[in-house]
């Protein structure tokens, strides 16, 4: 049977290898963005990386080792964010101002040009590597859907929101704020976002999503 070696390391593992490791992986990045899965060889790796090819084995293992790294490093990042988001939902502000807070640090994180192209690279190899996939799903958007159920969970028990199934409200709320310019990020690269674009967009989402899900106890929650 087919091992993957996202079971055997992190991120994390690969990086604090050296230096060496960390410029692998980011050369790695770049001609796996340019070339794609198929006409990225350890060799050209190598040569670019400066390094031999048996450095890069020892930190890799093989291509499909180096391939995984490369993906799931956008997963670290994530890590922090999601730790971000869960301690502005638990603040002693105002509901709109906490959301609105969360919403623009997902929008800022998830469609920042560098994590759409992994998530593109992803993508185009999510039938060939479903079991790297299906790691980046449970590390970044899962984890983030997790969080949003258990703030919400609280929330509700709080009567700052009104909804009998969070995980539902963390999902319509997730995708609010990012379903419409993540698609765009993905399908239209050339056309650019901006902080201004998606801070109207966000504002508006949280205004959609507090008038379903506020509690006629908190009117002052719901955006004038």
């Amino acid at each position: 049977m087919k091992r993957y070696c996202t079971v055997q390391f992190s991120v994390k593992e690969v990086l604090v290898a050296g230096r060496k490791g960390a410029l692998i992986l980011d050369t790695a990045r770049q001609m796996f963005l340019e070339r794609g899965y198929d006409a990225t060889s350890l060799d050209d790796v190598a040569a670019a990386s400066g390094v031999s090819k048996t450095t890069v084995y020892n930190n890799f293992q093989d291509k499909e080792g180096l391939f995984s790294a490369v993906v799931l490093s956008v997963t670290e990042r994530a890590e922090q964010i999601i730790s971000e988001l869960g301690a502005t939902l638990s603040e002693n502000e105002p509901v709109a101002g906490r959301l609105t807070a969360v919403a623009r640090a997902l929008a800022y994180g998830v469609l920042n040009p560098d994590v759409v192209q992994l998530r593109r690279l992803a993508i185009s190899e999510a039938l060939r590597f479903p079991d790297i996939v299906t790691a980046y799903w449970d590390r970044a958007p899962a984890r983030t859907l997790a969080l949003l159920t258990e703030s919400f969970t609280q929330m509700t028990a709080q009567g700052e929101l009104d909804t009998d199934d969070p995980a539902t409200a963390a999902a319509l709320f997730a995708y609010a704020v990012l379903g419409l310019y993540q698609d765009q990020a993905l399908l239209q690269p050339s056309r650019p976002l901006t902080r201004a674009d998606l801070d109207e967009h966000v504002d508006k989402a949280v205004a959609a999503f507090l008038r379903a899900y506020a509690p006629t106890a908190h009117p002052q929650a719901v955006p004038q």
